[in-house]
């Protein structure tokens, strides 16, 4: 029996559910009455706690409602298991409601029935029971609001006075200095060279620049530079106050080149520069003037030679006439295409070249000869015209000229006659009754051969008379030299420079030539050992500080000069071609020569773009004593005539 009690198994005591019903309503009752003797509470059983710190959570703003007074872990923990939102934007309202509930709210008076219990719990560690007031709410818990209700922004309570704000006074920061620099530059003049009114290629340009202060302190050493042809500028001083300006200007001047005239415009441009404290301002300017584009061409057609068939001295019938045409660029432009056509014949021409920088020339030669026709021979003359052009930006310019070459008819020839006279009395008049000079020199020129050397020529008969016959028809000159002290005082063709042209053909004669001198014995005397047969000259022999305007250099002869002839004053190698650069050792070329017969002064225009005319270097003029002056006499004296540019 004890064996069968000991292993019977025990049965399981249950806890009946009355007892666990009232287990639970003392377990309620007992967290109440603990809750209720802890906490305040008002007239309405409710206690008072900072509204504000929990209606972002549970309550809205408007919800004046008291809520018991727990703690902040039992509301996260109500609101964990209330809340159906997702765990992290569970924790990011929980972060903004646990702040909140910390935060401090206005102070109010509470009830006397509550100002016992307000004093016991002004010292508990809770941060959500203060001696504040805050709206109450009733004990009935309130539903959780929706996610939009959670979202509000709750409004954040300020102290109702704020301790007062430290607020520095600024100290004014002081201006700073605005350093400023201006440069304008403009064309100051320019040498019209050619006379056009225009900026043209060669004309020489000077320019100014004006500096300005254009700011608010002083500038030192203020200067200006020329970028584009690197030209010396002075400037009248190196500081500049603010505000203040000043005109600087080039020491030189600039050419116009061939380049610029093509492109139709000159560019230049200029930097003025100023320090202030070690800083260098600066500012550019540039300046663009146009130049005239005037393509022109000129060609000049002539007889380079001739093919005498039957040996007559003379252009005949069946003769071969070579011509050639000097073509010469007249214009400021490069001209392109160069060419020449033969209008008459259509005889083929070849040039050196088809291009033609301005200024420039070139001889252009005939391929073949035109032979002289039988009607030419009839007619007495061969004519025949030509045409040069060339081209310039699409557009053609031309010249044309015409030759006229007379042709002797078979078995006719000319005679050339005269007399020279003594004019007593100086007068010149071809109606005084003069005596003839005789022994006289008279030379028949006929373009091709030398005077006073291989042209034809006789000496004056007793009377003074002269005549050359069997003369082919064709142009001539009949040119005198003068006995010794004798000068000419008049030609019965003007002017008076002892030379008289004259044309014949077709037989027919030419007399009537006559040459007038007169005895003038300080005329005609050995030129001043010195000077030799120049007077003067300009400039003049030793003179410095010559300008680099200086186009053109003058000499002044003692005696009347011959126009004609390898003698003549018109010879660009009687003066060597040239003026001779002694300090550079090279040569600046001479374009041009005129001759006044009145003043018997010589005008020799120089080419000044050379790179070889530069200031401060010396320069020889020589005038050959090849020169034979109207009495017929060749000088034997050289002249060396020495200046130096500026």
């Amino acid at each position: 029996m004890s064996d069968q009690l000991q292993h019977q198994p025990q049965e399981k005591r249950q806890i009946p559910p009355s007892i666990l019903v009232l287990m639970v309503i003392f377990f309620l009752l007992f967290c109440f009455i603990f809750i209720w003797g802890i906490s305040p509470v008002n007239e309405e059983g409710s206690i008072s706690a900072p509204i504000h710190a929990s209606t972002q959570a549970v309550y809205g703003i408007e919800d004046n409602r008291l809520i018991p007074r727990i703690s902040k872990n039992i509301i996260r923990d109500v609101i964990l298991d209330h809340n159906p939102y997702a765990t992290a934007e569970i924790a990011q309202r929980m972060s903004s409601l646990l702040a909140n509930l910390q935060t401090p709210v206005p102070e109010v008076t509470l009830s006397l029935k509550n100002q016992a219990i307000a004093t016991s719990l002004a010292s508990t560690e809770s941060p959500a029971f203060t001696s504040t007031a805050f709206p109450t709410a009733s004990l009935e818990p309130s539903p959780f609001p929706s996610p939009t209700a959670l979202a509000t922004t709750i409004p954040t309570v300020l102290p109702t006075a704020l301790p007062p704000v430290f607020i520095p006074t600024s100290t004014p920061i002081p201006q700073q200095p605005q350093p400023g620099i201006q440069v304008v530059k403009k064309l100051a003049s320019y040498e019209d060279n050619d006379s056009s009114n225009s900026i043209t290629f060669g004309d020489r340009l000077w320019y100014e620049f004006k500096v300005s202060n254009t700011g608010d302190t002083s500038l030192s050493q203020v200067s200006v530079e020329d970028i584009s042809f690197s030209l010396a500028v002075s400037c009248p001083n190196s500081k500049l106050a603010a505000g203040n300006s000043m005109v600087c200007t080039a020491d030189t001047f600039h050419s116009v080149t061939a380049q610029e005239v093509n492109a139709g415009e000159v560019t230049n441009k200029a930097l003025a520069s100023g320090d202030y404290d070690g800083v260098y301002y600066q500012d550019t300017d540039k300046l663009t003037l146009p130049i005239e584009q005037n393509p022109a061409i000129q060609v000049s057609k002539s007889l380079r030679s001739y093919d005498d068939n039957d040996s007559s001295g003379g252009i005949t019938q069946d003769d071969g006439l070579w011509y050639q045409f000097d073509v010469t660029n007249a214009g400021g432009v490069t001209l392109t295409n160069i060419g020449v056509t033969d209008d008459t014949f259509a005889i083929p021409i070849t040039c050196p070249s088809t291009v033609l920088a301005p200024s420039a020339s070139i001889t252009c030669l005939a391929n073949t000869s035109h032979i002289v026709t039988l009607a030419e021979t009839q007619a007495g003359q061969v004519v025949n015209a030509a045409t040069a052009s060339g081209a310039f930006n699409g557009t053609t310019c031309t010249d044309s000229d015409t030759l006229t070459t007379t042709v002797i008819a078979p078995g006719l020839t000319s005679s050339i006659s005269g007399q020279v006279r003594n004019d007593v009395d100086g007068d010149g008049d071809f109606s005084d009754a003069d005596t003839g000079i005789p022994d006289v020199t008279i030379e028949l020129y006929d373009g091709s051969c030398t005077v006073g050397v291989d042209c034809y020529s006789l000496q004056t008969d007793s009377g003074g008379m002269f005549s050359f016959a069997d003369v082919p028809a064709g142009s001539y000159i009949l040119f005198e030299q003068d006995p010794p002290d004798y000068v000419s005082t008049a030609d019965s063709v003007s002017p008076n420079d002892n030379q008289i042209p004259v044309t014949v053909s077709g037989g027919v004669n030419s007399s009537g030539n006559i040459f007038l001198d007169w005895v003038d014995l300080s005329v005609c005397s050995d030129p001043d050992p010195v000077s030799g047969f120049v007077l003067s000259s300009s400039p003049a022999d030793g003179e410095t500080g010559v300008p680099l305007s200086t186009t053109t250099l003058f000499v002044t002869f003692n005696t009347p000069m011959i126009t004609f002839g390898s003698g003549s004053v018109l010879d660009i190698n009687n003066f060597g071609s040239n003026i001779a650069n002694s300090t550079l050792g090279g040569n600046v070329p001479i374009l041009n020569i005129l001759y006044d017969s009145t003043t018997k002064t010589a005008s020799l225009t120089i080419d000044t773009s050379d790179s070889q005319w530069q200031g401060g270097s010396e320069f020889l003029l020589q005038v050959k004593s090849v020169i034979r002056n109207a009495c017929g006499v060749k000088q034997d004296v050289t002249v060396d005539i020495f200046f130096t540019t500026e």
